[in-house]
């Protein structure tokens, strides 16, 4: 019964945190299509059948005075046209009314919560192109403005990401400080082994906890003494001394041939090399942090999550091994519960910027996507891409997104059935269970 209540509770706060990190993205793009007098006609937290409405705020969008719609006084209604995982099309009421500025349109913007907790969007007025072009006549329409402004909407969706997620970060290491590798050699964590993948550190019967004394005789002082003794000896089978509760034990072990990082002598990792590995992990210790070392820690993350985007798109062979879909996300939700709240939270935001950044890749319907097309139109002096051109590209883009969906899919699938994902670092410097 208790292992059921902790999937349960692991599926609530993995659901609760996509929640949360829909709705930092999707305020980015709401606050800023407002800003611009967008009609923003919904915000919803989930995809589906619409669940409860529990705020409505209304705005005014001006109208034109050439507009057909500035010559009437009174209430309005039009149909709205949304993608069918955001509920298709509707009606939405508006009424016109006369401002010091002119008439102007009084609107509504329903925030929701929908059935499926997997998602979200800001549905914002006149976001769907069509045919005649009529999109860029939509009083307060999304394609009414000029492609600068919508370039800044599509943009401040991934910032708004990011920025919540350096936010947390900063928090975390001002707080509570940051992580350093511990010089001991001492296993915090020991790879299990599975029928497809023999992990050499779990076969040699080595546990968390095991301090390594020496290997093949020579004495192992640190960390960084072991991991390169380790990598250093690839398919070699070594002979291994170690402690366990005060008393001194022998055991042998092969380290495995594969890629493994590359660290310098205080265990900080600069890259990546083939070489022996033995399914181990080491150690963190915590380090104080002023505010002012936190935020640079904070601006760092970033960059390193770009980095990893970056050498994955220049070497699609390290998707096997670290890229993931909700399953790969599931299990670190579950180890970053374990190990406490401190974690969970560096997951969050971990995720978060990973979101932020994805989201800027030039592949519709990512926001990338739709921001070269802005791009594109503002290079054009505002003229608009042709509809067989916005389709071309719509429909290359999501082909793409399915390819890359069914591959981290499948790569989650063969994970399940073979190698177990290493457990990340979360950037939090103890467990406050």
């Amino acid at each position: 019964m208790s292992s059921v209540l902790w999937v349960i509770e692991v599926g609530v706060v993995f659901l609760a945190m996509i929640c949360i990190l829909v709705a930092a993205h999707e305020y980015g793009h709401y606050l800023f299509a407002r800003l611009f007098g967008m009609g923003v006609e919904e915000f919803a937290i989930g995809m589906g059948k619409r669940v409860k409405v529990w705020r409505r705020k209304t705005h005014l969008v001006d109208l034109p005075y050439d507009s057909p719609l500035a010559r009437q006084v009174g209430p309005i209604e039009e149909v709205s046209e949304g993608a069918p995982f955001e509920g298709g099309t509707r009606v939405y009421r508006a009424e016109i009314v006369e401002t010091p500025k002119g008439p102007a349109l009084k609107e509504e913007t329903e925030f929701t919560f929908r059935l499926l907790p997997i998602g979200g969007f800001v549905r914002i007025k006149g976001m769907v192109p069509q045919d005649d072009g009529s999109e860029v006549r939509i009083p307060g329409g999304f394609y009414s403005k000029p492609p600068w402004q919508r370039l800044i909407v599509l943009v401040a969706g991934p910032a708004f990401s990011v920025l919540s997620g350096m936010l947390l970060l900063f928090f975390i290491f001002w707080s509570q400080g940051s992580a350093r590798p511990d010089m001991r050699p001492i296993l915090k964590d020991v790879a299990v082994s599975s029928a497809k993948n023999k992990q050499p550190a779990w076969e040699a019967k080595l546990q968390p906890g095991d301090e390594i004394v020496a290997i093949n005789g020579k004495a192992i002082r640190t960390s960084y003494d072991l991991v390169q003794t380790i990598q250093s000896n690839p398919e070699v089978r070594l002979s291994v001394e170690y402690r366990r509760g005060g008393k001194l034990a022998r055991t042998e072990l092969t380290p495995i041939k594969g890629e493994a990082p590359i660290y310098d002598s205080e265990m900080n990792q600069t890259g990546q090399h083939e070489a022996g590995l033995a399914g181990i992990l080491m150690g963190m210790t915590p380090v104080p942090l002023s505010a002012g070392e936190a935020a640079i820690k904070a601006v760092q993350a970033p960059q390193m999550i770009f980095q990893n985007l970056a050498h994955l798109i220049q070497q699609p062979s390290r998707i096997t091994k670290e890229a993931g879909s909700a399953v790969t996300m599931v299990r670190v939700t579950n180890d970053a519960l374990k190990d406490g709240p401190v974690s969970m939270i560096a997951w969050m935001a971990l995720l978060s910027i990973s979101v932020g950044i994805f989201n800027l890749l030039p592949v519709p319907p990512l926001d990338g996507g739709q921001m070269v097309m802005a791009l594109a139109e503002l290079l054009r002096g505002g003229r608009r891409l042709s509809m067989r051109v916005q389709q071309a590209v719509v429909s290359a883009g999501m082909l793409a997104v399915l390819l890359l969906v069914c591959v981290v899919l499948f790569v989650d699938f063969s994970r399940l059935f073979g190698t177990q994902p290493e457990k990340p670092q979360f950037p939090s410097v103890k467990s406050t269970k």
